[in-house]
């Protein structure tokens, strides 16, 4: 019986169950996705990739767990129910026979295929964006019901599926070859230049070009914009009751509105939980973005260092190869060529990502049309997020007149319910085929408290030592206020939380893993971070003094209490 582990990089950014109108048949294409990416990366789709690779349990995206060797990438590694021990013998000799000439083959062309897949990239980017762009959301209303259902399952036009398709696969290679890269160059590292953790974050760190740093660069350029003009800082900052319907009376704030809108149109796709791809956008809830604009309207203004950051990569690579034992010449070519292909794969995994991020935009603000024509119709309620428990087949059965407004509204209300239950209860990480977890989670037992100076932790994932006072994030549209050099702790942390990590001294989130969301911009920021941190948002009191050291993932409490575990 296979066993299903959650995936995390899905979770790691939306930890609620993804609604039907979107996750209908993410299985499916995720696992198209990956063996599409395998396939351009080793020629073929490996034996272990084969059949189901992923499902949805309770809502959540879990993934098969394989046992996955090199030989595995070439040949079959399992004998058939029943063989005995000369047959498996046999097998295993014929497995090595056939398989080490195919792994020295594709250690000869994988390096080629990564650097044609690195080079088409941006066109594939471009490609995906151009089709996004033929069919604009804020025209949907003019298009008729049976078309707008053709637009959300196909695409505006032919080229969309094949754009959006080859996005996704170049979301799962960064994803594949990111995840194995950091993992050789942390061994690199460690064993060859006798790293304890401090040069290799900052060899991760300064990658540029990452569609996620622009959203918190164009709120900082808002936020320098505001405090130009000083009738427009004062309505930003709160000092003078209005927002936004005040900014548009004064004539003075023309400057700003302007960039504001030009910001909503390249950024209004981002809101908290657009992981799960139907939670409400920026675009819809512009006073949201005000918000950030005001929490960086208060702090005072910082100068950008990426380039600083950009010099400390440099550094640390010069560092590393001076370390480097013999053969030098061939240790230092292999070191430079896994640090520019995972910085590479890092680069295509945070791109894409926000790509399909701007697509499940359109797929909500499609659902919501579609949502609003069934609801003229009498088939379903008022309420904005009833269309989202639907499939987009079950919207076209009710376009159509094939459904009635008692089967959709039944299913609906089933549907609600069941996601009901599956909030409430704990997420397993490991599940059977049954769906069933394999080894039920069992409330801990009560730990005594910690001293006040023994470090706990997790996973490190951006170097660098900080202290702060804790402020604990759990839901950011709800905050109006983000104290500078603070230590930024949050359940998760999408695209909502980034802003903050441009004020914060340290990051730590309780999810998450190296190539995470929250690491990777983190990184970018210069900003300690420590990721997968156990009930972090409870466990670590507001206000409280803590340092946070990202290089080995430690947490010291110095002034206040630790929750017990």
């Amino acid at each position: 019986m296979a066993r299903w582990k959650l995936l995390a990089r899905i979770d790691e950014i939306n930890p609620e169950p993804v609604y039907p109108l979107a996750g209908h048949d993410w299985a499916a294409r995720t696992t198209r996705g990956v063996r599409a990416a395998l396939e351009a990366l080793l020629g073929r789709v490996p034996p272990f990739a084969e059949g189901e690779c992923f499902r949805l349990v309770r809502g959540r995206m879990y993934m098969r767990e394989f046992r996955v060797s090199p030989l595995a990438l070439v040949v079959a590694t399992d004998d058939r129910p029943g063989a005995g021990p000369v047959r498996r013998a046999l097998g295993a000799l014929a497995r090595v026979l056939v398989g080490v000439p195919r792994l020295a083959a594709l250690a000869v062309r994988a390096p080629r295929r990564m650097a044609a897949i690195v080079a088409g990239s941006e066109a594939t980017f471009a490609a995906f964006e151009a089709a996004m762009a033929r069919a604009p959301v804020d025209r949907l209303d003019a298009l008729p019901a049976e078309a707008l259902v053709r637009w959300g399952m196909e695409g505006a036009d032919p080229a969309f599926a094949p754009a959006f398709f080859a996005n996704t696969v170049l979301n799962n290679y960064g994803g594949i070859v990111g995840d194995l890269l950091v993992e050789a160059l942390g061994w690199i590292v460690r064993r060859w230049a006798g790293d304890d953790g401090t040069l290799f974050f900052r060899l991760l760190g300064g990658v540029g070009g990452l569609r996620s740093t622009e959203l918190t660069t164009g709120l900082v350029e808002l936020a320098d914009a505001a405090r130009a003009v000083p009738a427009v800082a004062a309505v930003v900052r709160g000092d003078a009751p209005g927002g936004l319907a005040r900014l548009r009376e004064l004539p003075e704030a023309a400057d700003f509105l302007a960039r504001f809108e030009r910001f909503l149109a390249t950024q209004g796709h981002r809101g908290f939980q657009e992981g799960g791809g139907l939670a409400r956008r920026w675009a819809e809830q512009p006073a949201l973005v005000l918000g950030l604009v005001r929490t960086l309207v208060r702090a005072p203004a910082r100068p950008d260092d990426g380039a600083a950051r950009a010099r400390e990569r440099a550094e640390a690579a010069a560092a590393v190869e001076r370390r480097l034992g013999r053969p030098r010449a061939l240790r230092r070519a292999l070191f430079r060529w896994v640090l520019r292909h995972a910085h590479e794969a890092i680069r295509i995994r945070e791109n894409s990502k926000c790509l399909l991020v701007a697509q499940s935009y359109r797929t909500r603000m499609t659902g919501l049309e579609l949502g609003r024509r069934l609801h003229q119709r009498g088939l379903i309620g008022p309420a904005e997020d009833e269309v989202l428990f639907l499939t987009l087949a079950e919207i076209g059965s009710g376009i159509a007149g094939t459904a009635s407004a008692e089967t959709l509204r039944a299913t609906i209300a089933a549907r609600r319910a069941e996601r009901a239950a599956w909030l409430a209860a704990p997420v397993p990480r490991t599940v059977d085929d049954a769906g069933e977890p394999v080894a039920p989670p069992a409330p801990p037992p009560r730990a005594p408290a910690a001293a006040p100076d023994a470090p706990f932790g997790g996973t490190p994932a951006s170097g660098g030592v900080a202290r702060g006072r804790v402020r604990v994030v759990v839901d950011p549209e709800a905050e109006t206020d983000f104290p500078e050099g603070a230590i930024l702790v949050a359940p998760y942390a999408d695209t909502a939380w980034t802003p903050y990590f441009y004020l914060a001294a340290a990051v730590v989130v309780e999810t998450g893993s190296v190539l995470a969301h929250a690491a990777t911009v983190a990184r970018e920021f210069g900003v300690p971070c420590v990721v997968g941190v156990a009930d972090a948002t409870r466990r670590l009191a507001e206000g409280a003094l803590v340092e946070v050291d990202g290089d080995h993932g430690t947490i010291r409490i110095l002034e206040g209490a630790l929750e017990a575990a």
